[in-house]
């Protein structure tokens, strides 16, 4: 029962994720396992989840490695338009002054 409520919580947090719900039957079933299925199905199941995690630890790397990318694309951006400003903004002082200087 609290197996299965664990489950369902995992689900509502990550509902979109094929792959938790993965992680959470694989609980399920290393959980459920009877007496007579014994060590070498624990050991399956146990080579089973290292993999999983390998995969995931895999997605998780290249995830990170495409957010670091995409952060270092936003700071060049944030740089050119922080200088766009800096340039737009030297213009209109320059169009004040010259304006004045004309009346």
């Amino acid at each position: 029962m609290a197996l299965a409520l664990l489950q369902d919580h995992f689900l509502e947090i990550f509902p979109l994720s094929s792959r938790v719900y993965v992680v959470c039957r694989f609980l399920a079933c290393t959980l459920n396992l009877a007496p007579s299925q014994g060590p070498s199905a624990l050991r399956n199941e146990l080579a089973a989840a290292k993999k999983a995690v390998e995969v995931l630890k895999g997605e998780k790397d290249h995830t990170q490695n495409k957010l670091e990318k995409l952060h270092a694309v936003l700071e060049k951006e944030r740089a050119a338009l922080r200088d766009v400003l800096s340039a737009a903004r030297k213009a209109v002082d320059d169009l004040k002054v010259t304006s004045h200087c004309d009346i």
